[in-house]
């Protein structure tokens, strides 16, 4: 093969390979699209998808006593997430169109999602279980909730914890 050729079939293999990432806690697996930014000092990672215009913060943490009532910590994870949407908003509101509660694989998931002033898109979702806990933040500079909806379903897709 000729070294050209064989350079243009190499890029364009690479060129759809997926970005996964694996701990402890728990695996992501996103399309070719998505790139990891490492933060230095922060505990959280970050990925991006400049096709979908999306960012993805994740962070895990393991509990030092094991989640009684999984529902009841979801809830409470929604209400400090929301609270926290209010009091760090720039424009000083945020607008909340959605939040619930439901059985996941084996424990539970818990998602809130809105938009606020700056026309920005936003979808929080964790995931409990007894002994752990792993949250996703999608944002989206846009107010194209429905395709932000969309890629929180591909993501979710390719999630295990």
């Amino acid at each position: 093969m000729q070294p050209l050729l064989l350079f243009l079939a190499l890029a364009s293999t690479c060129g759809w390979a997926a970005t996964e990432y694996k701990n402890p806690d728990f695996e992501l697996k996103l399309g070719s699209d998505w790139t990891r930014t490492v933060l230095i000092g922060a505990e959280h990672l970050y990925f991006s998808s400049k096709r979908a215009d999306v960012s993805i913060k994740a962070d895990s943490g393991r509990m030092k006593n094991k989640v009684q009532d999984p529902y009841k910590a979801a809830q409470v994870l929604i209400e400090k997430g929301i609270k926290r949407e209010s009091d760090e908003n720039k424009t000083g509101w945020a607008t909340i169109t959605k939040q619930g509660i439901s059985k996941f694989r084996d424990g539970v998931q818990a998602t809130y999602s809105g938009r606020d002033g700056t026309q920005r898109s936003f979808t929080w979702v964790g995931f409990i279980k007894e002994d752990k806990v792993v949250y996703l933040y999608f944002e989206t500079p846009t107010r194209n909730e429905l395709r932000l909806a969309v890629v929180v379903e591909e993501v979710l897709e390719g999630f295990r914890y």
